[in-house]
């Protein structure tokens, strides 16, 4: 039986195992590459070797995996990355009509929220600056919201926005800024529900890279269009839900 540290010039293979004398825990270093592997399972003519030191350490499957690259940098892969809530703090600012600050929220004189009148043009305004841990893929913006009263109908927030990685240039001309309707249909009575409604935004090349910005507007165009729920619409929050793939970037401006 094998103990201690094996030295070869090539990465062990699953024909290293039991009945050519290697034990589980063993470890084997590939002199040409630098990489460092301990036998796993070492199960006849199946032996599984995993990467512990060197170019890369991996955990998981061939496309679904968790690695520690050369210079120890946490990657996620495939099904690996993990959700995060990327949340937005709501403010009213100068510019359209804002959504009234209203008290009794679920019937609560000293909780507030944020009204959008039902038959009147009403704005918020944010930016939002994308993790470093972001994988660059398609992101989902979405709104958290109640009805205010027990009646049904249809609301239509409105999400207008403009984005672009770090080093590109914002688009100048307001018609190509893009607008997201997320309809939402309350179909039966839900006063104060806890509702979500969003949509997809998938980047461009220009728009997928470090700290990528949106400058947005969120709206409730009340009684126009498909809008025709006859109360105030009472938001909650606004967030983007994103995968990431690093536990933030290697360097400050670079991932």
């Amino acid at each position: 039986m094998f103990i201690g540290l094996i030295k070869s010039t090539v990465a062990p293979t699953a024909n290293e195992d039991a009945s050519s004398g290697y034990n589980v825990g063993v470890w084997w270093e590939d002199t040409v590459t630098g990489n460092v592997y301990q036998c796993k399972s070492n199960e006849k003519a199946a032996a599984v070797w995993i990467v512990r030191q060197g170019v890369a350490y991996k955990h998981g499957g061939a496309t679904h995996y968790t690695e520690f690259e050369a210079d120890g940098t946490l990657k996620m892969n495939g099904d690996a990355k993990v959700w995060d809530d990327l949340r937005v703090q709501i403010l009213t600012r100068v510019g359209g009509t804002a959504p009234a600050f209203t008290s009794g929220f679920a019937g609560n004189a000293t909780l507030y929220s944020y009204h959008f009148a039902h038959n009147a043009l009403n704005n918020v305004y944010f930016e939002v600056q994308m993790p470093h841990g972001w994988d660059g893929g398609v992101i989902y913006p979405h709104v958290h919201w109640s009805p205010t009263t027990t009646g049904t109908g249809v609301v239509v927030w409105n999400f207008e926005y403009t984005m672009i990685e770090l080093g590109g240039t914002f688009d100048a001309t307001a018609a190509t800024h893009d607008t997201i309707p997320m309809k939402d249909t309350v179909a039966s009575a839900n006063q104060w529900g806890h509702r979500l409604i969003g949509g997809t935004i998938t980047p461009s090349s220009s728009q997928n890279g470090i700290s990528t910005m949106l400058i947005c507007r969120l709206y409730r165009d009340g009684g126009v269009g498909d809008d025709n729920y006859g109360a105030a619409a009472s938001l909650l929050a606004f967030d983007i839900h994103y995968q990431m793939d690093t536990i933030g970037s290697r360097d400050p401006i670079s991932k």
